[in-house]
């Protein structure tokens, strides 16, 4: 709310002075077009710029009375009315959501984070969404067969993920065991559909991790995309799907009024259990 009442008072001032200045042009262009006429044009006063700025601020001062409310109600409801929705519409939403994020680049939840093990230590990762299949409760991501991840993951055989909409205040958490695709079908599948310009680092002969330098670790033709779509195939033999067969699913919601959360559980991709959880 008191975020509401900022943003209302600056609206309605900005708007007021834009309403301010059209007047002020548009008087300008009517005394302008008389003399052009060879009517005969007072020149603009003080006492009518005053008269303009007044009338400016009337009308916005006025309409914040009656805008302003409707801001404070739009900030406090929540999206679902007066009770929350059911489960397996939170469900349904959660994973329509996801599909989404994975083909539309625009989307806050394109870029997620994951997290893997390694002995009692957590990593956690940015990566691209790159797939998600809603009936098989899978979900995917490309990474290097020679990164790090690559270890921890074999070592683990499992994977968690976070995704967040602020605009939505969404949070959406899942895990469950991974499939590793390296030169197989799906794997290929996936590597056709990888543009040109995303390629140049599976091309590389060898990974670094420490440089001696600030570097892109990129040779001149990989940094300047100087090579074919067809040289770029080297690259293949590098290039990993990594899926995850998703058993568990968190949705988190967070509202002034108060939060929600719910678990949804899966076997087989089968949703097995359902369960609101204490915020």
């Amino acid at each position: 709310p008191d975020r509401a009442k900022r943003v209302s008072g600056r609206g309605v001032f900005d708007g007021g002075s834009l309403l301010f200045n059209t007047l002020i042009f548009n008087e300008l262009q009517r005394r302008h077009y008389q003399r052009s006429e060879g009517s005969p044009s007072t020149p603009l006063t003080p006492s009518t710029i005053i008269r303009l700025f007044h009338f400016s601020f009337f009308i916005f001062h006025s309409s914040f009375f009656i805008i302003f409310p409707i801001m404070i109600l739009s900030v406090n409801e929540h999206p679902w009315g007066e009770g929350p929705p059911e489960l397996r519409e939170i469900e349904t939403t959660c994973w329509h959501m996801l599909h989404d994020a994975a083909n539309n680049r625009k989307s806050p939840m394109h870029q997620a984070v994951i997290g893997t093990a390694s002995g009692n230590i957590a990593h956690m990762r940015t990566v691209v969404l790159r797939r998600v299949d809603v009936d098989t409760k899978k979900i995917y991501l490309h990474t290097d067969f020679r990164s790090k991840k690559m270890a921890d993951l074999k070592d683990t055989n499992h994977m968690s993920w976070l995704v967040y909409d602020q605009a939505q205040r969404t949070q959406i958490r899942l895990s469950g065991n991974i499939v590793i695709h390296h030169m197989d079908e799906l794997c290929k599948e996936h590597w056709d559909k990888t543009g040109h310009h995303s390629r140049r680092y599976y091309m590389l002969d060898r990974l670094v991790e420490e440089m001696p330098e600030a570097s892109t670790g990129l040779n001149e033709p990989l940094t300047a995309f100087d090579y074919t779509l067809e040289e770029s195939e080297i690259g293949f033999q590098h290039f990993v799907v990594v899926e995850t067969v998703i058993n568990w699913m968190d949705w988190y919601y967070t509202h002034s009024k108060g939060n929600r959360r719910a678990k949804f559980t899966y076997e087989d991709a089968k949703l097995t259990d359902e369960t609101w959880l204490m915020p």
